[in-house]
């Protein structure tokens, strides 16, 4: 995936579709300051590509900036999502308590 290449420090290229599946890559590279290798068409694409084939200079600046991120990136920070996550479950549990007693307390009226 383009998360595993980015943190294995090998920028890639892409070329955003019509699906959230196509269009993941395109997201990780412009969150991380990489929206240039983020192509238009498939013509830019090609260009991109060319480009940074021909500019080895060009690679090994994506790959700079890769490495700087990789350790402050929210994307991989599982620490951080573990904690957002178990938050996040707290308040949907408390939330369906909240409901299931609401539920309760109408069925109660109504009966």
């Amino acid at each position: 995936t383009a998360s595993d290449t980015l943190w294995g420090g090998v920028p890639l290229v892409t070329l955003p579709g019509l699906t959230m599946a196509q269009r993941v890559a395109a997201s990780i590279l412009v969150f991380s300051g990489l929206s240039n290798l983020v192509a238009r068409d498939r013509s830019d694409y090609l260009q991109i590509a060319l480009r940074l084939a021909r500019r080895r200079s060009l690679v090994a600046k994506a790959k700079q900036r890769v490495a700087t991120l990789r350790d402050s990136w929210r994307l991989t920070d599982v620490a951080g999502w573990a904690r957002d996550f178990r938050r996040m479950a707290g308040q949907l549990y408390a939330a369906a308590l909240q409901s299931e007693e609401t539920l309760m307390t109408r069925h109660h009226v109504l009966a």
